[in-house]
């Protein structure tokens, strides 16, 4: 058990963090926090959801293979674009 532990963890790379990388960190946190906040106290709040929905749908239609709903969202993605 030992052995497995000690082999594990030479295989495990860990990057170094810096303090750029902190500061970089905080201020993408910052920014998405402010945005979402803003989306939450608008309508587009709604808006988003039902995009999440969207999306949530098509990806498992995706990895089901689901062909029919596939081919009506490519159709209606076609005709909305032309």
């Amino acid at each position: 058990m030992n052995n497995f532990i000690r082999d594990y963890l030479v295989k495990l790379y860990i990057p170094r963090i810096t303090w750029t990388d902190i500061i970089e960190i905080v201020i993408i946190a910052f920014v998405i926090y402010n945005v979402m906040v803003w989306i939450k106290n608008t309508k587009a709040w709604v808006l988003l959801k039902g995009i999440i929905i969207v999306v949530i749908f098509a990806l498992i239609a995706y990895i089901l293979n689901l062909k029919t709903i596939l081919w009506i969202s490519w159709i209606t993605e076609c005709r909305t674009y032309s």
